[in-house]
């Protein structure tokens, strides 16, 4: 039985999150002694954790030193495009690991995330990094936005691009699936792949990447008015409030997010309202543009009722404002259990965890990389008291 898992993807946005959580969760139903390893992180602001590896070892309370996780942020790796410097990447790598596999009996290892330049040598490293560490593969790739004859041949590509350098992928999962797709794009896949391999096939799932009001208040970096109780408000949809007002309730659909300048203050009533009547869907926040602040009027009557959504302020426009909004890929974070146990509860239903299992049992690594077996002979010599001239 293989001591590790490699989770991998060769593109950004495929939900690899999803897998990581849904894989700790089935591996600490086996084990309590479970390890979390994410060699390449993307960047990060000084003094915050990276969030994923936050939310792993958070949820799960696994007695982690968040500095043992990863070994380089996607930066210097980047950095590290020479043979001298890949070496020691992977020398690294290679000892950071090492050192959470004498202490856990099972680790989640966890892919870079493709985001930005030098794919290429991003991919290269994943290959490599998975290789040296002896680890069996778990491919990810997403199916949003691609028919089903795109989704079948990336995940061909994908894994004849691992097989080809001598990786052993024990499963292919397409994430993100529109539902229509779904049955299609598994039946394609069991015909082309190997029956060793696991097929997973999950369909898209909105409020898996639906963002929150408060990560929408990070992005846009917006001062907060009301409702800071409720920022773990899922957002669904949004609409800009630039009509008048019979017209706008027309549009409000469920967890909707509005978008209007501060002095629409009948907009900001009938948003209000709207979300305590019987009779229409909740609305999940109100963003006012352009720098501009409710009267103080319609704020004390705001502030006369017992329950306000969230009213968040920022100083750009509302075009800009909406485009940002509709940019934004949502995280699972620490605090958000509900969305982990929906990313859970998804990994296990589209997810043969039994077959999972079986090859993670049967998985027998073939050989040693030279890094590697570099590894053991230091290790075995400095127990041994020895030493040793490498050529």
């Amino acid at each position: 039985m293989t001591k590790n898992i490699f989770i991998a993807s060769i593109e950004p946005f495929t939900g690899k999150s999803i897998i990581a959580l849904g894989l700790v969760h089935m591996i600490l139903g086996q084990t309590k002694k479970v390890g979390y390893f994410k060699p390449i992180i993307s960047e990060q602001t000084i003094g915050r954790k990276e969030l994923h590896i936050e939310t792993i070892l958070d949820h799960f309370q696994l007695p982690i030193a968040y500095e043992d996780t990863y070994a380089f942020t996607r930066q210097q790796m980047l950095d590290r495009n020479n043979s001298d410097s890949r070496r020691e990447l992977i020398g690294t790598i290679i000892d950071k690991y090492k050192k959470l596999e004498d202490n856990y009996d099972f680790t989640v290892i966890e892919g870079s995330d493709f985001l930005g330049e030098g794919t290429a040598f991003e991919f290269e490293a994943n290959t490599s990094i998975a290789k040296n560490l002896g680890a069996p593969v778990l491919l990810v790739l997403t199916g949003e936005h691609k028919t089903t004859a795109q989704i079948v041949t990336s995940a061909l590509n994908v894994l004849n691009n691992f097989t080809s350098r001598e990786v052993q992928v024990i499963g292919v999962i397409a994430n993100r699936v529109n539902a229509n797709q779904v049955e299609d794009v598994k039946e394609l896949l069991k015909m082309q792949l190997d029956k060793d391999i696991l097929i997973a096939v999950i369909p898209y799932e909105k409020s898996l990447q639906s963002p929150t009001m408060k990560e929408i208040s990070t992005t846009l970096d917006a001062r907060i008015i009301f409702g800071e109780q409720l920022l773990s408000n899922q957002v669904d949809h949004f609409v800009t409030g630039a009509m008048m007002l019979p017209s706008f309730l027309n549009f409000i659909k469920d967890n909707c997010l509005i978008v209007t300048p501060g002095d629409r203050g009948d907009i900001i009533l009938g948003a209000l309202q709207a979300n305590l009547s019987t009779n229409y869907p909740k609305v999940a926040g109100v963003v006012l543009t352009a720098g501009i602040e409710p009267e103080p009027s319609v704020v004390r009557l705001i502030e006369g009722l017992q329950t306000v959504i969230p009213i968040i302020a920022v100083n750009k426009g509302t075009f800009e404002t909406t485009t940002a909004i509709g940019a934004i890929h949502s995280r699972i974070t620490a605090d958000n259990t509900r969305k982990i146990a929906l990313a859970i509860d998804t990994f296990e239903k589209h997810v043969d965890l039994q077959m999972l299992e079986n090859r993670i049992i049967t998985y027998r690594q073939e050989g040693i990389t030279p890094h590697m077996f570099q590894y053991q002979l230091v290790k075995w010599a400095r127990r041994q008291k020895k030493h040793i001239v490498l050529p």
